[in-house]
Protein backbone atom coordinates (compact mmCIF):
# COMPACT_ATOMS: atom_id res chain seq x y z
CA UNK A 1 0.00 0.00 0.00
CA UNK A 2 2.32 2.56 0.90
CA UNK A 3 4.50 2.00 -2.49
CA UNK A 4 1.00 2.61 -3.77
CA UNK A 5 -0.51 -0.25 -5.09
CA UNK A 6 -4.31 -0.23 -5.15
CA UNK A 7 -5.33 -3.83 -6.27
CA UNK A 8 -4.58 -6.67 -4.86
CA UNK A 9 -5.18 -10.47 -5.57
CA UNK A 10 -5.13 -12.93 -2.32
CA UNK A 11 -4.22 -16.41 -3.76
CA UNK A 12 -5.16 -18.65 -0.72
CA UNK A 13 -6.50 -22.36 -0.34
CA UNK A 14 -9.90 -23.42 -0.27
CA UNK A 15 -9.68 -23.92 3.13
CA UNK A 16 -9.12 -20.55 3.86
CA UNK A 17 -10.87 -18.01 1.25
CA UNK A 18 -14.07 -17.56 3.25
CA UNK A 19 -11.83 -16.37 6.31
CA UNK A 20 -9.96 -13.97 4.35
CA UNK A 21 -12.74 -12.98 3.10
CA UNK A 22 -14.06 -11.89 6.24
CA UNK A 23 -11.39 -10.48 7.55
CA UNK A 24 -10.52 -8.48 4.34
CA UNK A 25 -14.05 -7.85 2.27
CA UNK A 26 -13.26 -6.36 -1.00
CA UNK A 27 -10.67 -4.28 0.47
CA UNK A 28 -12.93 -0.55 0.20
CA UNK A 29 -12.63 -0.06 3.89
CA UNK A 30 -8.79 0.10 3.48
CA UNK A 31 -8.97 2.26 0.32
CA UNK A 32 -8.00 -0.96 -1.77
CA UNK A 33 -9.58 -3.31 -4.04
CA UNK A 34 -8.91 -7.24 -3.21
CA UNK A 35 -9.58 -9.88 -5.48
CA UNK A 36 -9.13 -13.83 -4.44
CA UNK A 37 -8.16 -16.69 -6.46
CA UNK A 38 -7.47 -20.41 -5.08
CA UNK A 39 -4.42 -22.52 -5.66
CA UNK A 40 -5.44 -25.98 -5.50
CA UNK A 41 -2.50 -27.50 -4.50
CA UNK A 42 1.02 -26.89 -3.19
CA UNK A 43 2.22 -26.00 -6.76
CA UNK A 44 4.66 -23.62 -5.97
CA UNK A 45 5.19 -19.42 -5.40
CA UNK A 46 6.07 -18.64 -9.19
CA UNK A 47 2.55 -20.50 -9.71
CA UNK A 48 1.29 -17.32 -8.37
CA UNK A 49 2.27 -15.83 -11.44
CA UNK A 50 0.38 -18.33 -13.63
CA UNK A 51 -2.66 -17.98 -11.31
CA UNK A 52 -3.01 -14.19 -11.39
CA UNK A 53 -2.02 -13.32 -15.35
CA UNK A 54 -5.21 -12.27 -16.31
CA UNK A 55 -5.77 -9.95 -12.85
CA UNK A 56 -2.43 -8.93 -13.70
CA UNK A 57 -3.58 -8.14 -17.38
CA UNK A 58 0.26 -7.49 -18.95
CA UNK A 59 1.18 -5.02 -16.07
CA UNK A 60 3.91 -4.97 -13.70
CA UNK A 61 3.25 -7.24 -9.99
CA UNK A 62 5.08 -7.38 -6.82
CA UNK A 63 5.04 -10.69 -5.05
CA UNK A 64 4.53 -11.26 -1.48
CA UNK A 65 4.58 -14.20 0.92
CA UNK A 66 2.04 -14.26 3.38
CA UNK A 67 4.08 -15.52 5.97
CA UNK A 68 6.76 -12.77 5.89
CA UNK A 69 6.97 -9.54 7.88
CA UNK A 70 9.01 -7.09 7.08
CA UNK A 71 9.71 -3.79 9.13
CA UNK A 72 11.84 -0.43 8.72
CA UNK A 73 12.09 3.15 8.75
CA UNK A 74 13.11 3.47 4.76
CA UNK A 75 10.82 0.86 3.91
CA UNK A 76 8.54 3.27 2.20
CA UNK A 77 11.05 5.01 0.22
CA UNK A 78 12.53 1.74 -0.51
CA UNK A 79 9.53 0.35 -2.34
CA UNK A 80 8.60 3.55 -3.97
CA UNK A 81 12.06 3.59 -5.89
CA UNK A 82 12.21 -0.05 -6.61
CA UNK A 83 8.32 0.14 -7.69
CA UNK A 84 9.06 2.99 -9.77
CA UNK A 85 11.38 0.59 -12.03
CA UNK A 86 8.95 -0.98 -14.92
CA UNK A 87 11.77 -3.31 -16.51
CA UNK A 88 13.23 -6.62 -14.79
CA UNK A 89 12.42 -7.88 -11.55
CA UNK A 90 14.17 -6.88 -7.96
CA UNK A 91 14.81 -9.11 -5.21
CA UNK A 92 15.57 -8.17 -1.58
CA UNK A 93 18.17 -9.56 0.33
CA UNK A 94 18.95 -9.48 3.90
CA UNK A 95 22.16 -11.02 6.18
CA UNK A 96 20.82 -13.88 8.24
CA UNK A 97 22.74 -16.62 10.83
CA UNK A 98 21.38 -19.37 8.96
CA UNK A 99 21.52 -19.29 5.42
CA UNK A 100 20.72 -23.31 4.70
CA UNK A 101 17.49 -22.34 5.28
CA UNK A 102 16.63 -20.15 2.44
CA UNK A 103 17.68 -19.11 -1.36
CA UNK A 104 21.36 -17.01 -1.34
CA UNK A 105 22.83 -14.80 -3.54
CA UNK A 106 26.28 -15.50 -4.58
CA UNK A 107 28.36 -12.25 -5.59
CA UNK A 108 31.24 -11.64 -7.63
CA UNK A 109 34.07 -9.22 -6.95
CA UNK A 110 32.16 -6.65 -8.20
CA UNK A 111 28.83 -6.91 -6.39
CA UNK A 112 26.99 -8.68 -9.18
CA UNK A 113 24.55 -11.50 -8.68
CA UNK A 114 26.25 -14.45 -10.07
CA UNK A 115 23.69 -17.24 -8.68
CA UNK A 116 21.05 -18.29 -6.99
CA UNK A 117 21.68 -20.85 -4.24
CA UNK A 118 18.61 -22.47 -2.94
CA UNK A 119 19.27 -24.12 0.66
CA UNK A 120 22.85 -24.31 0.17
CA UNK A 121 24.78 -27.16 1.87
CA UNK A 122 28.04 -24.59 1.97
CA UNK A 123 28.72 -21.21 3.37
CA UNK A 124 28.29 -19.57 -0.07
CA UNK A 125 26.66 -16.80 0.87
CA UNK A 126 24.66 -15.08 4.22
CA UNK A 127 22.63 -13.11 2.20
CA UNK A 128 19.27 -14.73 1.79
CA UNK A 129 16.16 -13.91 -0.56
CA UNK A 130 13.33 -12.91 1.25
CA UNK A 131 9.72 -13.34 -0.05
CA UNK A 132 9.01 -10.23 -1.63
CA UNK A 133 9.46 -9.64 -5.22
CA UNK A 134 9.42 -7.25 -7.81
CA UNK A 135 8.53 -8.20 -11.60
CA UNK A 136 8.12 -6.86 -15.03
CA UNK A 137 4.69 -7.33 -17.04
CA UNK A 138 6.78 -10.89 -18.49
CA UNK A 139 6.94 -12.38 -15.38
CA UNK A 140 3.83 -14.84 -16.00
CA UNK A 141 4.85 -16.13 -19.44
CA UNK A 142 7.95 -16.76 -17.84
CA UNK A 143 6.50 -18.69 -15.02
CA UNK A 144 4.42 -20.48 -17.76
CA UNK A 145 8.02 -22.04 -19.16
CA UNK A 146 9.38 -23.61 -15.81
CA UNK A 147 9.07 -26.84 -14.99
CA UNK A 148 8.46 -28.39 -11.73
CA UNK A 149 11.04 -28.87 -8.85
CA UNK A 150 11.54 -32.74 -7.43
CA UNK A 151 9.18 -31.00 -5.34
CA UNK A 152 6.36 -30.88 -7.63
CA UNK A 153 6.52 -27.04 -7.50
CA UNK A 154 7.32 -24.18 -9.46
CA UNK A 155 10.19 -22.59 -8.22
CA UNK A 156 10.84 -18.77 -7.68
CA UNK A 157 14.07 -19.35 -7.60
CA UNK A 158 14.07 -21.06 -11.14
CA UNK A 159 12.07 -17.74 -12.20
CA UNK A 160 14.73 -15.51 -10.79
CA UNK A 161 17.34 -17.16 -12.77
CA UNK A 162 15.23 -16.32 -15.77
CA UNK A 163 15.98 -12.58 -15.51
CA UNK A 164 19.43 -13.10 -14.26
CA UNK A 165 20.52 -14.58 -17.09
CA UNK A 166 19.21 -12.30 -18.83
CA UNK A 167 21.08 -9.24 -16.81
CA UNK A 168 17.67 -8.30 -15.76
CA UNK A 169 17.75 -9.23 -12.17
CA UNK A 170 18.20 -5.93 -9.56
CA UNK A 171 18.40 -6.59 -6.36
CA UNK A 172 18.12 -4.46 -3.19
CA UNK A 173 19.84 -5.19 0.33
CA UNK A 174 18.24 -4.47 3.50
CA UNK A 175 20.84 -3.70 6.03
CA UNK A 176 20.52 -3.30 9.73
CA UNK A 177 18.09 -0.64 9.50
CA UNK A 178 15.26 -3.51 8.40
CA UNK A 179 13.93 -6.47 10.03
CA UNK A 180 12.52 -9.22 8.18
CA UNK A 181 10.91 -12.31 9.85
CA UNK A 182 9.83 -15.86 8.28
CA UNK A 183 6.79 -16.87 10.33
CA UNK A 184 6.77 -20.50 9.10
CA UNK A 185 7.06 -21.73 11.98
CA UNK A 186 4.77 -21.80 15.41
CA UNK A 187 8.47 -20.55 17.20
CA UNK A 188 8.48 -17.83 14.17
CA UNK A 189 5.16 -16.48 14.31
CA UNK A 190 5.18 -16.27 18.26
CA UNK A 191 8.77 -14.27 17.39
CA UNK A 192 7.39 -11.95 15.26
CA UNK A 193 4.05 -11.59 17.36
CA UNK A 194 6.05 -10.31 20.48
CA UNK A 195 8.08 -7.90 18.10
CA UNK A 196 5.07 -6.35 16.79
CA UNK A 197 3.81 -5.61 20.15
CA UNK A 198 6.63 -4.23 21.27
CA UNK A 199 7.41 -1.69 18.19
CA UNK A 200 3.60 -0.55 19.25
CA UNK A 201 3.36 -0.73 22.60
CA UNK A 202 6.67 1.61 22.47
CA UNK A 203 5.52 3.50 19.58
CA UNK A 204 1.98 4.57 20.08
CA UNK A 205 1.05 3.38 15.98
CA UNK A 206 0.60 1.05 13.93
CA UNK A 207 3.33 1.57 10.81
CA UNK A 208 5.38 -0.12 8.19
CA UNK A 209 4.83 -3.42 9.54
CA UNK A 210 3.95 -5.94 6.67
Amino acid sequence: MISGIKEYLFIVNKQHIDQYKALFGDGGNLGIKIEYAIQESSGGIAEALIIGEDFLNNSPSVVILGDNLIYGNLLESTLKNVASKNEGATIFLQKVKDPQRFCVALFDDKSKIIDLIEKPKEDFSDLAVIGLYFYDKDAPNYAKTLKKSHRGEFEITDLNKIYLKENRLNYELMGRGFTWLDMGTFDSLNEAQSFVNIIQNKQGFKRNIY
